[in-house]
């Protein structure tokens, strides 16, 4: 197995893990059913990952931050209340 193989697994737990999180939400009535858990992991996992890479080259952490926080204020416009996220 090659570095590309473990990344595509690692990841693909990652988003698992993240959809499942806001499966549930969903189920909870605290994510709007209009959501899409798939999307939404792939977005926090991108922002992560991107964040990280340009806070590494920068070094500084102002990159992954505004990166973190951009995906979390767009789940919060799919959440049904203030104090989910």
């Amino acid at each position: 197995m090659d570095v590309r193989d473990d990344l595509t697994r690692v990841f693909a737990e990652w988003r698992d893990i993240f959809r499942a999180g806001l499966e549930r939400m969903q189920y909870d009535g605290r994510l709007d059913a209009s959501a899409d858990p798939a999307r939404l992991a792939h977005m926090l996992i991108a922002g992560y990952q991107g964040g990280s890479l340009l806070a590494q080259i920068a070094r500084d952490v102002a990159p992954l931050r505004d990166a973190l926080y951009a995906a979390v204020e767009h789940l919060r416009a799919y959440t049904t209340s203030d104090d989910v996220v």
